[in-house]
């Protein structure tokens, strides 16, 4: 039993490292994506490749840091779970640096603070439409999810099963000084 626990271990700790390493890959290449795009801005109006570029460079950046406080959640699926199941303060530390890089390049954004035209009561319902179906496909994704971990452990359960032939253990108990063991004794 060790053994499996070690390898479970050492599986959760290679999936947590992994996490931790794609998320600095993403983090890292949305700020250089970010300066990049900060110090090219001026050449959006200069032509399509000009536009093009700062496109580009703005969507790396949005991708690599908007995703990183959704991702770095602790649910089922998502790459926090397996960070948070490895260590707590190591998905805590990860989360806080992904938030505050998120914070500091989607927040900062000068037109995100400007006024949003239409009806404020037509905005919240957008919202709590919003808020409904994203409990509503996380319910069912923990749902599936718990219910496959069950199937999987009543057949990891059937794998490790043995049978044990009666008429053997009768055998080997009524054998006085024979140790109780399927591998060959020397001098046996």
């Amino acid at each position: 039993m060790a053994g499996l626990t070690f390898a479970a271990t050492l599986s959760l700790a290679r999936e947590a490292l992994v996490v931790l390493l794609g998320s600095a890959i993403a983090l890292t290449l949305g700020l250089v994506a970010w300066v990049m795009y900060s110090v090219l801005a001026p050449l959006a109006g200069a032509g399509p490749v000009g536009r093009a570029t700062t496109e580009l460079l703005s969507a790396l950046t949005i991708e690599g840091i908007s995703t990183l406080p959704l991702a770095l959640l602790p649910l089922l699926a998502l790459d926090g779970a397996a960070l948070f199941a490895w260590k707590r303060w190591a998905w805590g530390l990860s989360y806080a640096v992904g938030l505050a890089a998120f914070l500091l390049v989607m927040v900062t954004v000068p037109d995100s603070w400007g006024t949003v035209d239409g009806d404020y009561v037509r905005w919240v319902a957008v919202f709590a439409a919003f808020a409904g179906v994203a409990v509503g496909v996380w319910a069912t994704h923990v749902f599936l999810e718990r219910r496959k971990a069950g199937r999987e452990v009543g057949s990891v359960a059937g794998l490790v099963a043995i049978e044990v032939d009666p008429e053997a253990v009768q055998a080997l108990a009524a054998a006085p000084g024979r140790p109780l063991s399927t591998s060959p004794q020397p001098g046996a």
